[in-house]
């Protein structure tokens, strides 16, 4: 009987990526051991669609040992917490110690303008760098996927509510531009490396939105799709941190704001405005092309997704027979070279 495939945060909110892989995997017949921190009808949804639930919690190594004994290869997807660290290097240990063939590692684009010398001023983009860098030096088969941010969940969570009241886009990112990129686009991605990882090991792919645009853009792009005007306003952080806090997030959430990330973290007293510091040489500098997608203008970098683009809708769920494929909005970029890309001054 083949062994499965553990998929952490399985239960997943609105836009996770973690169920997504999971009923992809499920519904082309691959064995899954879904990894949820609570027993509810989530999990049971889970074991209904086929999947073997372990209920655990990252930060507890026996829980850990428990979900990956037996699994061939993981995927580890959390959302960002004070303890993202701590649940990665717990991860790493149980999966080193049960000598997993893959650990697809859910990471995020903003780790990519990071160096040795030079990384951010938030501690919580920190935490996706440092995670990266314990992954590589843990000597796992580590494959690093590094989304912009999710299209489901920033949309659905940020503006739902005042489109729904009064037809507009209301945040704080001034003519800041953004690529969203779907979970249905990014869940593709990562099946396809739970099950033919080798061809992948090492390596680091950035998955953007087609296309990388401001507020107005998406708030037009609202209105083709509902029919009526929806506009962008621009509100300040602090009005839009004290809304998502009496809504109860309970993460912590980053965008492109202005000029640089903002990190607004509902608990804390302080905000990280600059996660991302600026280049200061241009074989590191990171820039938008014609296209919208991130570029490094790196030897080291090529793009390698111009021809994996599905181009029918009938595809968006695409192949998982071993090829890396971007959904209809989405494109691909490869970093080869771990060590030398994330380490190198």
């Amino acid at each position: 009987m083949p062994k499965p495939s553990l998929v952490t945060g399985a239960a997943g909110r609105v836009g996770a990526v973690g169920r997504s892989v999971t009923d992809l995997l499920l519904r082309h017949g691959h064995a899954v051991r879904a990894m949820v921190r609570h027993e509810d009808k989530r999990a049971q949804a889970l074991r209904d669609m086929g999947a073997d639930v372990v209920v655990g919690d990252p930060l507890d190594l026996d829980s850990m040992h428990r979900a990956i004994a037996g699994c061939e290869t993981m995927y580890f997807g959390m959302s960002v917490s004070d303890a993202y660290l701590a649940a990665t290097v717990n991860a790493a240990a149980a999966a080193k110690h049960h000598s997993v063939k893959a650990f697809i590692n859910m990471s995020q684009m903003t780790v990519s303008q990071m160096r040795i010398t030079d990384t951010t001023a938030c501690s919580h983009h920190k935490l996706h760098w440092l995670a990266e860098q314990a992954l590589i030096w843990s000597g796992l088969p580590v494959v690093h996927v590094r989304p912009t941010v999710l299209l489901d969940g920033f949309f659905l969570l940020f503006s739902s509510e005042s489109v729904k009241q009064s037809n507009q886009n209301r945040l704080p990112f001034g003519e800041g531009k953004t690529s969203p990129i779907a979970t249905d686009d990014v869940a593709p991605v990562v099946a396809a490396l739970l099950t033919n990882p080798q061809p992948h090991i090492g390596r680091i792919y950035h998955l953007t939105g087609w296309q990388s645009e401001n507020m107005q853009f998406y708030a037009q792009e609202y209105s083709k799709a509902l029919g009526r005007t929806i506009t962008y306003e621009d509100i300040p952080v602090e009005s839009w941190r004290q809304g998502l806090l009496k809504r109860g997030f309970p993460f912590i959430w980053w965008t492109t704001s202005r000029r640089w990330p903002i990190c607004i973290a509902p608990d804390a007293t302080t905000e990280c405005r600059t996660t991302c510091p600026r280049p200061r040489d241009k074989r590191r500098r990171v820039s938008t092309g014609s296209s919208g997608n991130m570029r490094r203008h790196s030897p080291r970098r090529r793009r390698t997704g111009t021809s994996q683009i599905w181009s029918h809708p009938q595809q968006r769920r695409g192949s998982i027979s071993g090829h890396v494929p971007t959904g209809s909005h989405g494109a691909l970029h490869e970093e080869q070279g771990i060590t030398g890309v994330t380490a190198g001054g």
